[in-house]
C-alpha cells in the first residue's frame, strides 16, 4: 500500500480531513494527519522511514474486537 492509498482509506470515514500540521520536515520525515472535523483531534498519524510505510490509529475505549 502507499501513501496517498492509506489517506485515501483513512478519509473514508465520516467527519474527517487530511491535514500537514509539522509544515518543516523533522528528521527526514514528512507527517500526515487524519483529523476529526468537529474536534479536530487526531485519529490517524501517517509517515513513511526507510521506505516503510507507518500509521498510528487512535480508537475508542469501549470498542470491542
Amino acid at each position: 500500500m502507499i501513501r496517498k492509498q492509506l489517506i485515501s482509506l483513512c478519509l473514508n470515514f465520516n467527519n474527517v480531513y487530511e491535514d500537514y500540521p509539522f509544515n518543516e520536515r523533522q528528521s527526514s520525515l514528512l507527517w500526515t494527519t487524519i483529523r476529526h472535523k468537529e474536534n479536530k483531534k487526531i485519529f490517524a498519524l501517517i509517515f513513511e522511514r526507510n521506505n516503510t510505510l507507518y500509521i498510528n490509529l487512535g480508537f475508542i475505549q469501549d470498542w470491542r474486537f
